[in-house]
């Protein structure tokens, strides 16, 4: 009988050790999830700052050589490294909330997207620049105001996304 409570004993503080270190190790994966969590969003959203202040003065420059009547031939790109990071590499699955995570995704495509068209503008400029100049220039500020648009469109999804984006890191 003394045996029996003995192997009991021990059992039970096996067993209790396990589940205390089991737990402590469940704790300690959490807190380093929201730990990287909230780096994360951090980093989106200052990323996200960035591009729409690229936007800002692209559109500027652009409103300016339309004033003056000048065709550019580059046209600024928009860099989004963390939210190619955040999809490559799997750590947007620390995000639990499937409407951020789908908008960070979007995000990536729209801003994508938006370079794709850039690529497009700056080879029709840069084609234009051999063109007579009168149609020339007619062409490249139609292309110009089409770059205001586009512009001002992913500028308002990224303003959209920077305060979905606040509202879930606070």
């Amino acid at each position: 009988m003394n045996l029996l409570l003995e192997f009991g004993a021990t059992f039970l503080g096996v067993i209790a050790s396990f589940s205390l270190w089991f737990g402590g190790q469940k704790l300690l994966q959490y807190q380093n999830e929201k730990k990287a969590r909230k780096h994360l969003i951090a980093e989106l959203e200052e990323e996200t700052k960035l591009l729409i202040g690229v936007l800002d003065v692209s559109a500027t420059s652009i409103i300016t050589c339309l004033q003056s009547r000048e065709i550019p031939v580059y046209l600024p790109k928009l860099f989004f490294p963390t939210y190619q990071y955040a999809n490559s590499s799997g750590e947007i699955r620390l995000i639990k909330n499937n409407e951020i995570e789908t908008l960070i995704r979007q995000s990536a495509y729209v801003c994508q997207g938006f370079n794709e068209f850039i690529n497009n503008t700056e080879l029709q400029l840069s084609l234009f620049n051999f063109k007579p100049q009168p149609i020339a220039l007619e062409l490249a500020h139609h292309r110009l105001k089409g770059f205001l648009e586009q512009s001002k469109d992913t500028k308002k999804f990224l303003q959209n996304t920077l305060s979905k984006l606040a509202i879930l890191n606070n």
